[in-house]
């Protein structure tokens, strides 16, 4: 960081806190104050300093090397939009108040989730094994210290599913699955 260059910043939206007029016309020596300013400093990576008063203050102190401008406006923009829904609604549950604009909520729901996608009529045991023939030694599957690639993968399922036609399993017949999650639990589904 180059010298002179601060490295916390901040950032007051609203200021009009009331300062004690004795401390303006302060006359027990020849000391005058003409302007006063409060500076609260501390080292958290962000803080957010609300004073009350006849009016809501609220100041933000972040570290800009861990946060950027944009970034802290989009949270400050967050506790706004809680602010506005506490005094719309002050009955309203905590768990219910809404943090994000009606255009963040937009994107989150709507623009985001835009997922449709058209989609060959494949089982999903179909698409795994496509998987599998493209990247064999890719890794598929893996759990806890174990893991196991698609075309490994690929090879015991198909080795349990033979199995289990030969026992009777086939379209439309029902194969129970009982068993702790791991690896062999994923043989188990693409074989059924």
């Amino acid at each position: 960081m180059a010298r002179g260059t601060r490295l916390f910043e901040h950032i007051v939206i609203f200021e009009n806190y009331p300062v004690d007029a004795a401390v303006k016309n302060w006359s027990r020596s020849s000391l005058k104050f003409s302007e006063v300013s409060i500076v609260e400093l501390n080292h958290y990576p962000l803080a957010l300093i609300i004073r009350s008063g006849a009016e809501l203050v609220l100041l933000c102190h972040y570290n800009r090397r861990r946060f950027d401008r944009e970034g802290v406006e989009r949270l400050l923009g967050h506790v706004f939009v809680a602010l506005e829904s506490i005094i719309d609604n002050p009955g309203e549950r905590v768990a219910d108040i809404s943090l994000l604009t009606e255009a963040e909520r937009n994107q989150l729901l709507v623009e985001w989730n835009r997922t449709k996608a058209e989609y060959p009529p494949q089982c999903v045991h179909e698409f795994f094994e496509q998987q599998a023939a493209r990247t064999p030694m890719a890794v598929a599957v893996e759990h806890e210290d174990d893991q196991v690639n698609y075309g490994e993968l690929n090879a015991r399922a198909n080795r349990l599913a033979r199995y289990l036609r030969r026992l009777g399993a086939g379209p439309e017949v029902t194969v129970g699955i009982c068993m702790d999650r791991r690896l062999e639990m994923m043989v188990a589904l693409l074989a059924c």
